[in-house]
């Protein structure tokens, strides 16, 4: 019995070593030391170890983290997912088939005309889907031109 407790508690010994040392390792990534070196050619290079060889170094600084940027970083991606969910809703508003908004009445060209714009919002949604990190406002604007073309 004695001898289960001996490696348990080695284990728990092992386990408080671990911890700290990622703990050390955390606090190191907090604040950090950035060199600004000159090259032999006056090309200034920043470094967090020694210079590289043939360069002096210019200066040394102790860096910490910002705390304001991990809040305008948290605050940018809470913006981020509410206007993810707001195109979602809206997507998902137009994307309902036709037969649940109710026809009104309509005549066929005009039954045809609403089935075209809604293929031409699917396909603008699609391609904004896919293409969203590397859209620009040209290719954005575009797109709701030939919605409204179709739409007319």
């Amino acid at each position: 019995m004695q001898e289960q407790w001996r490696g348990v508690t080695r284990g728990m010994m092992s386990a408080c070593v671990i911890l700290l040392a990622a703990w050390g390792v955390m606090g190191d990534v907090a604040a950090a030391e950035l060199r600004k070196c000159k090259l032999p050619s006056g090309q200034p290079v920043y470094v967090s170890d020694a210079c590289p060889a043939g360069s002096h170094e210019v200066w040394q600084r102790v860096v910490t983290a910002d705390p304001r940027h991990d809040l305008a970083l948290k605050q940018r991606q809470d913006d981020i997912s509410q206007w993810q969910q707001a195109s979602r809703r809206e997507t998902a508003s137009r994307l309902r088939p036709l037969a649940l908004r109710g026809s009104g009445g309509r005549s066929s060209s005009d039954s045809s005309m609403a089935v075209r714009c809604e293929r031409a919002r699917e396909r603008r949604d699609r391609i904004r889907d896919k293409e969203w990190m590397r859209m620009t406002y040209d290719r954005m604007i575009q797109l709701d031109d030939a919605v409204s073309e179709a739409c007319r």
